[in-house]
């Protein structure tokens, strides 16, 4: 019996350290994949060999992040299965916050201070190493160094006990016991040397935050609490039309996929010239669906567009928030040239091969479409408010002069002056909106246009001109996705970022599906847009006119949609003796 029980005793501990044994290599593969002193290495010798690098530098920790963030996602979902431990998380946690430190001071090396308090900003709202003291402690380091304090203090309560503007975790960002202590002595430390006060103590800092900050907070979000539930009675919005993901396809063989096409310049030359001659004019039934979507308001411009200005910022690279997984997954193996593209040509259907280059190409001349309307809408904005001045500067000197001369008839001037005055408001008013009819026009014969081109790509949810607002609202989605794709793409070369798409597509083809979001803003085909605002002109601080009943200019400027016009001093009151 003691022999059995011996050699039991052994097989126990042989199968213990057998199992160490395992998660240490584990650990030691996770530490040299995820190797985040090779990846600075590389940065800094590309920067270090040549200054103009720097660009390439950034590419190389942007990129790496990216990956890096996804695999850390996938593994805390793998951890409920075993197929990764909390050891892990933690080794590749370590790893990111320190890339993102560095990619911070690699800024801060070529002088880029505003990049690097945005590398810093990202690191500290980063899904997996935004909780580590590390990156907070030196977002706050960095700030001292710039001579901010204030910026520095808001770091450190953003850190301990939260109330920055996109904080949600009660007590603060950073929950590690051991980095919040160390963020309290770093704090404490700073608030002795602003206030020339040695003697504070860590307990008076505690307990002045907790009075000064953390009420203030807790009444701010109560306060948006409120907010919301009496927001909670609205209407629900509209089912987004077109969701649904399971359409199939028609199946097509291998060997119509690889039948080589000849593409001739005649037949380059007859499809421009077809969809030149399509989206000339917005066909009648388009703009009857505009109308009726208007009601008795003004036109306005299509909302959301499908491009903005400036490159979107995904939250995930993938676009699995924005667009779901189907559809995600979907984009991306076109962009890989993996789905080939129906397309329609002379007629007739035929499975065109559009390589993932060509799409963001086709892409990228869209959003060029309407940077170059916005230009062109600018143009004339600014062109009418300059005409408008002049003729408004022409009027007041008119005024005068007949003021001048009045005489015994001075109230009937001035009262024939206001009336002038009126007229003209009343007509730069309707100049103003026949400009922003005709821009709104422009702006939706270029959505149908576009709409036409990406239907003619092969894109999902793109079948041809539409007014429906929840269709232009997931086209404007995978128009934001393209946007990141062909923008990443110029910045990080087309391998690295092929290299990119196959890692997400693999990480989406293995999880579970996810439905598209439903937008929270309400959308429906007719609404009713906000009033268009007045024409802009000159407001006075005084009556125009002594004795007379004060008329004010009330038209403020547009905001938004183009620059305010040139301000003009106070017009003088006239007195007469």
């Amino acid at each position: 019996t003691n022999s059995h029980r011996t050699s039991s005793t052994n097989h126990h501990h042989s199968n213990e350290s057998n199992t160490i044994m395992n998660q240490q290599e584990q650990q030691q593969k996770i530490e040299d994949r995820y190797n985040a002193q090779r990846i600075i290495n590389e940065a800094n010798d590309k920067y270090s060999s040549n200054k103009n690098e720097l660009e390439n530098a950034q590419m190389i920790y942007q990129s790496a992040l990216l990956d890096w963030v996804d695999d850390a996602r996938e593994m805390e979902n793998n951890i409920a299965t075993g197929n990764s431990s909390l050891e892990d998380v933690a080794v590749l946690k370590t790893s990111i916050a320190t890339l993102w430190v560095e990619y911070a001071n690699l800024n801060r090396t070529a002088n880029m201070f505003k990049a690097a308090t945005e590398a810093y900003e990202q690191a500290v709202n980063c899904p997996i190493a935004g909780n580590t003291g590390m990156v907070w402690k030196e977002y706050a380091k960095y700030q001292i160094e710039r001579k901010r304090p204030k910026t520095a203090q808001k770091i450190y309560l953003r850190a301990l006990v939260g109330g920055g503007e996109s904080d949600t975790v009660e007590g603060g960002a950073v929950s590690n016991e051991k980095d919040r202590n160390e963020l309290w002595e770093d704090f404490l430390a700073m608030v002795r040397q602003i206030k020339k006060d040695p003697s504070l103590t860590l307990e008076q800092l505690r307990e002045a935050v907790d009075t000064e900050h953390t009420v203030k907070v807790r009444e701010e979000r109560i306060q948006a609490e409120i907010d919301a539930m009496s927001g909670a009675d609205q209407p629900p919005s509209k089912k987004q039309k077109g969701m649904d993901m399971s359409s199939s396809s028609s199946s097509t063989s291998n060997a119509q996929r690889q039948q080589q096409q000849i593409i001739t310049a005649e037949a380059v030359d007859s499809v421009a010239s077809a969809l030149i001659e399509t989206t000339k004019n917005i066909s009648p039934a388009l703009n009857a669906e505009w109308l009726a979507r208007d009601g008795n308001a003004q036109p306005t411009r299509p909302d959301p567009p499908l491009f903005s200005p400036s490159p979107p910022k995904l939250g995930d690279p993938s676009g699995k928030d924005l667009l779901g997984t189907e559809l995600a997954l979907k984009l991306i193996r076109i962009l890989l040239n993996k789905s080939p593209s129906p397309s329609t040509s002379g007629g007739k259907d035929h499975l065109c091969e559009i390589t993932g280059g060509t799409i963001l190409d086709i892409v990228n001349g869209c959003w060029m479409m309407t940077a170059l309307k916005e230009k062109e809408a600018t143009k004339s904005q600014s062109a009418l408010d300059k005409k408008l001045t002049g003729e408004y500067e022409k009027m007041e000197s008119e005024f005068d002069s007949r003021l001048s001369v009045a005489g015994g008839a001075l109230s009937v001037v001035e009262q024939m002056n206001a009336n002038d005055k009126s007229h003209f408001m009343a007509m730069c008013n309707q100049q103003r909106q026949q400009l922003l009819s005709l821009v709104s026009s422009e702006f939706r014969h270029l959505l149908a246009i576009q709409q036409e081109i990406l239907t003619k790509a092969g894109l999902p949810f793109f079948n041809g001109p539409t007014v429906d607002a929840s269709s232009i609202r997931i086209q404007a989605n995978i128009c934001t996705f393209l946007h990141s794709a062909f923008y990443l793409r110029n910045r990080i070369g087309e391998k690295a970022h092929e290299s990119m798409l196959s890692a997400q597509e693999c990480r989406l083809a293995s999880q579970e599906p996810v439905p598209m979001p439903i937008p929270k803003t309400k959308s429906t085909m007719y609404h009713l847009p906000p009033p268009p605002v007045p024409v802009p002109m000159p407001i006075p601080t005084q009556p125009i006119y002594a004795g007379q009943q004060p008329i004010y200019a009330s038209q403020q400027p547009m905001p938004g949609q183009f620059p305010p016009p040139p301000q003009y001093p106070p017009q003088n009151q006239y007195q007469y003796r």
